[in-house]
């Protein structure tokens, strides 16, 4: 009897998902608490995975050509196996679904400070740049080896096509990251009576 890796998500309700756990297609990489984008419908959603294990198709109930790839993990917004297992109690001790205990875990805002990164992998691509693609690793050097496209701050079409080229010589990677909250100024008012 074949086996095949594979992980439980939790997708937080107000995001979308149900009050349930969907299975997908695990790899080596992947622990519990590891913040992934998995497909759902025709959309992509953010959720946590809460187990991984092997299983057969008896076990899991539908065959392995059912179960979907996760999309991708997130940088930087895993949470502890300690916060899922309390999630887990949670759940078990007051009757709730175990996405509904963990959405009260998960930080506030994820999904708006969501943004796709640009990893550096080699200064020396071993073959000839356009000029576009040199100027792109030049400025990803002056940023400290990383460039992101968010909200407000998009990257050209033009440097996003030279990313994605640059990524199939294995110059740059894509991943998702999460930002820290911005800090807010104080500011230097003094108040005069």
């Amino acid at each position: 009897m074949s086996t095949q890796r594979v992980a439980d998500v939790a997708i937080d309700p107000r995001a979308g998902g149900a009050e349930a756990l969907y299975t997908y297609l695990a790899d080596s990489t992947l622990h519990p608490g590891a913040a992934v984008f998995v497909p759902l419908g025709p959309k992509a959603n953010l959720g946590f995975v809460t187990t991984v294990y092997e299983a057969t198709e008896e076990e899991l109930g539908f065959p392995f050509k059912s179960l979907k790839p996760i999309l991708g993990l997130i940088q930087g917004l895993s949470l502890p196996a300690s916060v899922i297992e309390l999630a887990k109690f949670i759940a078990a001790e007051y009757l709730c679904p175990l996405p509904v205990a963990l959405s009260a875990a998960t930080p506030p805002g994820m999904r708006d400070r969501l943004v796709t990164a640009w990893n550096l992998e080699s200064d020396d691509p071993g073959t000839v740049l356009t000029p576009l693609q040199a100027e792109v690793v030049r400025v990803m050097k002056d940023a400290g080896g990383f460039l992101v496209d968010q909200k407000g701050k998009r990257l050209e079409a033009a440097t996003v096509r030279s990313l994605r080229l640059l990524q199939t010589r294995g110059v740059v990677n894509q991943s998702l990251r999460i930002l820290p909250f911005p800090e807010k100024k104080k500011g230097d008012v003094l108040l005069h009576l």
